[in-house]
């Protein structure tokens, strides 16, 4: 989809339409916000209007907040838009969409210890980081773990200090700031972990993997 761009009336440019059926106030005030970050923050990887369309969906304050934590992971989001509609995903709490999200995650991560990281697999607590995520921001970081798979060692540390980086912790448990040392190697102990490793992923097809009930939620 195109990005957002301002148009007149107030309503969010798409083609020859726009967003229609949005209250007047909640819709402007996240087009708005929308609008801001395109300008100011996501240049040359704008924000589109399907997002902005998602995030009208959900609660206006709440909104705000999810464009503020975006705002704050602007150096590592590289894909705003899915971000946002990933978010709206687990506000909504829309099963079968996050469950294939989730099995999204699970095949790239099963094809990852098949090809890239079979010596030192990613590990089922891993998955469940990522799930908490999101798929689109999951999907950047295994990007990023196969760019450097020859120098790391733990790409399941890598994974998990991401997760509790950008706020997100196992159920129950807290998410620390203070986690990972050493330029992303995954360095670091993971603030309510086990220790040591886990057992690679099963293939997909195959059943197992990461446990639903352990994804990692914002803490």
């Amino acid at each position: 989809a195109p990005p957002v761009r301002p148009a007149a009336g107030g309503a969010v440019a798409r083609g020859g339409g726009g967003l229609r059926g949005q209250g007047a106030h909640a819709g402007g005030r996240v087009q708005r916000r929308a609008e801001w970050l395109n300008a100011n923050v996501f240049v040359h990887n704008p924000i589109d209007a399907d997002a902005v369309a998602a995030m009208c969906e959900v609660d206006p304050a709440r909104a705000m907040d999810i464009f503020r934590e975006l705002e704050g992971k602007a150096l590592d989001v590289k894909n705003p838009s899915g971000y946002l509609q990933a978010a709206v995903r687990r506000e909504l709490g829309a099963p079968d969409l996050v469950q294939h999200d989730n099995e999204k995650i699970q095949r790239r991560a099963w094809w990852l210890n098949t090809n890239v990281f079979s010596s030192n697999p990613i590990d089922d607590e891993a998955v469940a980081a990522c799930m908490g995520m999101g798929v689109h921001r999951a999907m950047e970081l295994f990007k990023e773990i196969e760019e450097k798979a020859a120098g790391l060692r733990n790409p399941s540390g890598y994974l998990k200090t991401a997760a509790i980086r950008e706020g997100f912790a196992p159920p129950g448990a807290a998410a620390s700031p203070a986690v990972g040392k050493g330029g992303g190697k995954g360095g670091g102990k993971f603030v309510g972990g086990k220790g040591g490793g886990r057992a690679a992923l099963p293939a997909p097809a195959g059943g197992g993997g990461a446990d639903p009930e352990k994804v990692f939620k914002r803490a």
